[in-house]
């Protein structure tokens, strides 16, 4: 039910997390400093004051018909002189060992607001190899140094830990991206006029700090590839439009029934565990796409026996595999009831049926 007439490119990047605004609600606090929100709906939240000096370092989950109490937020500098906290250093290129002439810092909170575009603090430009800039508060801080010249690209990250005095002489090594080559194996079948059709790599990086890599076309039957301007940091690795987060509601003729079953790198288990890159490896990716997933079809029906039409039904993987987003299937139920579920990778799985529900609440 439900239905809204939205801008399909802004649900995608709301999605993404690069929406216009990620602002679930806003209130204002009372002369006690006391504030609160009410009517969320259970989802993971973060709350950020305004000025955005001060961000909960924790997400707060919040589950259906629960309340969170008692938080306590400290809004900028902690110290008692509450100026900001100045930081010096130096960009290094790892291969030569000199300074960098030229490059931008970016500053990060770790781990706070994933995927979040403004979860960057400050910029500032390095001249010389050498920078300097300003920390609102105390805390543990990500930077970031990139190049400004995308002739010669390099990356470099350092963490610090901001207390109640400056920082200097802090040194952050930068090198230059690198490729990541791997093959595609198909099991099965491959429908005739598919063998040319490619599928699309994409790295996904799980840390705001981490550079993001343009998707890779990949071919559908045992064919090699390679993704090029790759950073060191953590990934989860999507396939196209086979294997994605959320998965994709329309699939290709012929591919209905296709799935990723495995990628490795080395002897990783990269499908589950994630891709963590500290340096170019040694290993390539290894994907092995499987034809014949899983058919699942039925009927909704309600108290007394009768379908229920426009009903959202929803394949939930068991606890083990619950991080795979990907696994995740859901469908509308037509007229009579009716469903099906297709492209289903081999595992355990629990079956839901809500009348109503938000996409994606679950």
């Amino acid at each position: 039910g439900w239905r809204l007439l939205v801008d399909w490119r802004e649900t995608i990047a709301r999605v993404r997390g690069i929406g216009k605004s990620n602002r679930a609600a806003i209130t204002r606090t009372n002369a006690s400093g006391e504030f609160s929100f009410s009517g969320l709906a259970p989802a993971q939240y973060y709350i950020q004051t305004t000025p955005a000096k001060s961000i909960t370092d924790t997400p707060i989950n919040l589950h259906a018909g629960a309340t969170v109490s008692n938080l306590e937020i400290v809004v900028g500098p902690t110290e008692s002189d509450g100026r900001d906290r100045t930081i010096e250093g130096v960009v290094i290129d790892q291969s030569t060992g000199r300074r960098v002439e030229s490059a931008q810092i970016r500053v990060f909170r770790p781990g706070v607001v994933p995927l979040y575009q403004n979860a960057q603090v400050e910029a500032d430009s390095v001249e010389d190899g050498l920078f300097e800039l300003s920390i609102p508060a105390a805390g543990r801080y990500v930077l970031v140094a990139t190049s400004d010249d995308r002739r010669a690209q390099f990356y470099g990250s350092k963490t610090i830990q901001v207390a109640d005095r400056d920082l200097t002489g802090v040194r952050i090594e930068v090198a230059r991206p690198f490729s990541l080559s791997g093959s595609v194996t198909v099991e099965g079948r491959v429908p005739a006029g598919l063998n040319t059709t490619p599928l699309a790599l994409g790295l996904y990086p799980l840390q705001v700090e981490t550079l993001s890599v343009m998707p890779t076309n990949i071919p559908l039957a045992n064919g090699s590839f390679s993704v090029l301007g790759v950073t060191p940091g953590d990934f989860r690795v999507e396939v196209h439009p086979i294997l994605t987060v959320p998965p994709s509601a329309l699939m290709p003729p012929g591919l209905e029934n296709a799935y990723v079953k495995s990628i490795r790198l080395g002897n990783r288990d990269i499908l589950n565990d994630g891709l963590h890159l500290e340096s170019r490896p040694d290993a390539s990716l290894q994907i092995v796409i499987a034809m014949n997933g899983g058919t699942l079809d039925g009927q909704a029906l309600d108290d007394n026996g009768k379908p229920v039409p426009n009903a959202r039904v929803v394949l939930v993987p068991v606890t083990s595999r619950r991080q795979r987003g990907d696994l995740y299937k859901s469908v509308s139920t037509g007229d009579s009831g009716n469903f099906q579920l297709s492209g289903i990778a081999t595992g355990d799985y629990k079956l839901f049926g809500w009348g109503r529900g938000a996409e994606g609440a679950w």
